[in-house]
């Protein structure tokens, strides 16, 4: 999604400032939303402000069509604001996956690994993306994730703590003697 900010006018105070700073924000029980925002520099105005903001958006939803529902919900919301804003918005997309289901039987058998950590097993919705598209189409998937600090992950900010890490260790140990049981005894 691309902003261009150049026929802006009349900001009235300061962004933080304004009632609808928080709509499009993700909301409970929709896709997962995630992305990376960047301001263009040029065209800055007399008050320094960006002429043009591109943001990154990956969304995510196990459902295909709740995905296509919620991003074409986004789109014509954004249209609204800007257009109300005088300002454009342009969309493209850069890639875009199908949801890519775990396989049941190897997320039970990950289920039980985990367990047998000790570790309190969650299972998470995942519009998997990661490896997880690539590899499903050669074979059966299931996926681990690591806790880490306040959820953030693929950004330089992403930060797990070493004992998480080798608790996920033991499970995918675990998970693969599962699966192998006569590889692993000879």
């Amino acid at each position: 999604m691309e902003v261009d900010l150049r026929v802006r006018r009349g900001l009235p105070g300061p962004l933080e400032q304004r009632e609808d700073e928080r709509e499009g924000r993700q909301r409970k029980g929709q896709c997962s939303v995630s992305g990376a925002l960047r301001q263009g520099g040029e065209d800055r105005g007399a008050r320094g402000r960006p002429g043009r903001v591109e943001a990154t958006l990956d969304i995510r939803h196990q459902e295909d069509a709740i995905r296509e529902r919620s991003i074409a919900a986004l789109q014509a919301r954004a249209d609204e604001i800007c257009a109300r804003r005088g300002v454009t918005v342009s969309w493209s997309v850069i890639a875009e996956h199908g949801a890519t289901p775990c396989t049941p039987e190897l997320v039970a058998t990950l289920a039980d690994a985990v367990a047998q950590t000790g570790v309190e097993v969650r299972k998470l919705p995942s519009g998997a993306g990661h490896d997880a598209v690539t590899m499903a189409s050669v074979t059966e998937i299931a996926m681990l994730f690591v806790r880490n600090a306040g959820g953030i992950s693929h950004h330089p900010d992403e930060s797990v703590e070493e004992a998480d890490v080798a608790l996920a260790i033991e499970a995918a140990t675990r998970f693969a003697r599962a699966l192998f049981p006569a590889e692993v005894a000879s």
